[in-house]
């Protein structure tokens, strides 16, 4: 357990942020625009400290930050230009920050090829590589109730089998960009990295096999 800083939660402010589905065609892709919001909140304002989550409801996100941040001009622009507005805020708590780091860390690494698998992240590139084994690692964020952050580690390496042609079922598609991955290792849920066929490919459960279509 590292301990990574000390955060004062008396200064720091929740706020859960609405998105306006009615502009630009957002509402056909709800998932995609969420997940977009939150990486464009990063990508601008980590800087100052401030971190964000995507909620279960596909038109919120929750953002964590110092209260003089969340009054500030910066951020009030920002949710005018993207047509945002602020349903509701509240002192931020220990739940509110280990969920925003959690998120906020996946997305900081991707840089560094590291992605999002299931509840861990797998070290990259791996599609169409030769070597089969690649590292998995475990994460858990922990924030105490006097706003002190700890961060859990675990390394183990894992292995990627490119499928045999005729277990692809597609002669259009090279077996070395289709893999099994061991059963847990996956998640049904939409992944941040090429395996992941949100459009067009096909899912079997029995082997935990994703498809490039």
């Amino acid at each position: 357990m590292y301990k990574l800083c000390t955060i004062n939660l008396e200064e720091c402010e929740v706020v859960q942020v609405e998105i306006n589905q009615r502009v630009d065609g957002r509402s056909a892709s709800p998932h995609g625009i969420q997940q977009k919001m939150c990486r464009d909140f990063l990508s601008i304002f980590s800087a100052y400290g401030a971190l964000v989550a995507p909620q279960r409801d596909l038109k919120e996100i929750m953002i964590v930050a110092r209260t003089e941040f969340l009054v500030g001009t910066q951020f009030r622009c920002w949710l005018h230009k993207e047509c945002l507005k602020v349903k509701q805020s509240s002192r931020a708590d220990s739940l509110s920050v280990e969920e925003c780091l959690r998120y906020s860390i996946v997305v900081w690494l991707e840089s560094h090829h590291y992605y999002r698998c299931g509840k861990g992240l797998l070290k990259g590139p791996f599609l169409g590589a030769n070597d089969p084994r690649s590292l998995r690692i475990l994460f858990a964020v922990y924030c105490t109730s006097a706003g002190e952050i700890y961060l859990r580690i675990s390394f183990e390496v894992v292995r990627l089998f490119p499928l045999e042609p005729w277990q692809v079922g597609d002669p259009t598609v090279e077996p070395r960009w289709v893999f099994c991955l061991p059963k847990g290792y996956l998640q049904t849920s939409p992944m941040l990295f090429a395996i992941t066929t949100a459009a067009g490919g096909r899912y079997d459960r029995q082997l935990d096999i994703r498809y490039i279509k």
